[in-house]
């Protein structure tokens, strides 16, 4: 790991594949440092998660194409019609879920899920009736997350390439 001499743009391509924990957090501590002293940083990424936590302004690619620009909270917007629920649970569920719940992934302690936004009202009494009854370990509810908006986005764009 060497940033040397850096100007006034550094072009990082997937700086963290490969770096153990520390010297992750190391590296993104003086990216940081960079853009706070006015270097423009281009960071080319897969990892979704390291882009949520560490830029202002991102471009989504797909298929060597820019499809979309914003900052971090314009492109999540995009598909603010839907919230996610993960469920952490050491037993299986006895209450059947909502219909309101669209299941992304199920595994025997884990569920992933997605709902209207419209519809929380239902999910929320469903949450607090299976927290009663002691069958949900832990909840994690969110807005859409980065991860979420960029399949939205590439999805419309396929969705509208195929209506042309």
């Amino acid at each position: 790991m060497a940033i040397v001499h850096p100007g006034k743009l550094v072009i990082l391509d997937e700086p963290a594949n490969d770096v153990d924990p520390i010297r992750r957090k190391l590296l993104w501590n003086e990216v940081r440092l960079l853009a706070e002293n006015s270097v423009a940083v281009l960071l080319i990424t897969h990892n979704v998660l390291e882009a949520e936590q560490s830029v202002d302004r991102l471009a989504i690619m797909h298929n060597g194409n820019f499809i979309r620009t914003g900052t971090l909270m314009e492109l999540k917007q995009l598909n603010q019609d839907y919230m996610y629920i993960e469920l952490q649970q050491s037993q299986e569920l006895t209450n059947p879920l909502p219909k309101e719940l669209t299941i992304i992934s199920k595994q025997p302690h884990r569920l992933l899920a997605s709902f209207a936004a419209k519809d929380q009202e239902q999910v929320i009494d469903w949450i607090v009736s299976a927290q009663n009854e002691r069958e949900v370990d832990e909840i994690t509810l969110q807005s859409g997350t980065l991860e979420e908006a960029y399949a939205f986005i590439v999805q419309q764009k396929q969705t509208h390439r195929g209506s042309e």
